[in-house]
């Protein structure tokens, strides 16, 4: 199906290959198979557009799925695999929001409707022009579905770094001071000095050092030039 681009981590070998079979007759996009962790990571490094984990949670790793999905920086949606169905192991699933579940043996009719949801949540959002903020160096944000846009493709950024630029975008230009971006991304747990300036030394990196403007041992800024 158009749109999916999918990893399969399974470590029981005839279970991979006959579900890569099924979903490509079906018209789906396999990219690889990974029978651990350490492969399945290397594989995403190697493949931006995977998009859709179909995931053994209990391999035979030194962790399970669930807990190798919370490493991964950029969530890509997950449809679990497990022959457990105990509710200690799907609460923990649960958790990471999942696109679904499904004991095995794996029922083909319910594979096939969580794939139909993953494709249709790849289809583009529609936004009001309001909800949409001109920045710098020709970047588009829609502040509704908290998207970043770059000469019309979609830009990865997540966690504080989104949250950063969100806050930036909500100063419209002025000066925030250092303490308060302490406060709004770190809450209680203060970070030190040289993590607050990776963080912004990682968005300045993404966007272009003329992005973010810095008032020494004050705060940052947006630079709105060229912006609306």
């Amino acid at each position: 199906m158009k749109g999916l681009n999918i990893l399969i981590i399974e470590d029981e070998s005839i279970l991979a290959l006959n579900l890569s079979l099924q979903l490509k007759e079906a018209g789906f996009h396999v990219v690889d198979n990974a029978t651990n962790f350490e492969d399945a990571f290397s594989l995403l490094k190697q493949h931006s557009e995977i998009n859709l984990l179909i995931m053994d949670i209990h391999l035979n790793d030194k962790i399970d799925g669930v807990d190798f999905y919370k490493q991964l920086n950029e969530k890509i949606p997950v449809i679990y695999l497990t022959a457990y169905t105990d509710d200690q192991t799907i609460n923990k699933a649960i958790e990471t929001q999942p696109l679904g579940y499904l004991a095995k043996p794996l029922n083909e009719r319910e594979l096939f409707a969580l794939l139909k949801l993953a494709a249709l949540k790849r289809k583009p959002l529609q936004t009001s022009k309001e909800n949409l903020l001109t920045l710098p160096n020709n970047y588009i944000f829609d502040r509704e579905h908290d998207i970043l846009t770059h000469n019309g493709q979609r830009v990865k950024i997540n966690g504080k770094k989104l949250q950063l630029l969100k806050l930036l975008i909500e100063a419209k230009g002025e000066y925030i001071p250092f303490e308060i971006i302490e406060d709004e991304l770190y809450k209680d747990n203060p970070p030190s000095e040289s993590s607050l300036r990776t963080l912004v030394y990682r968005l300045r990196s993404q966007l272009g050092y003329d992005f973010i403007e810095t008032q020494r041992a004050y705060g940052i800024r947006l630079s709105m030039q060229n912006s609306s």
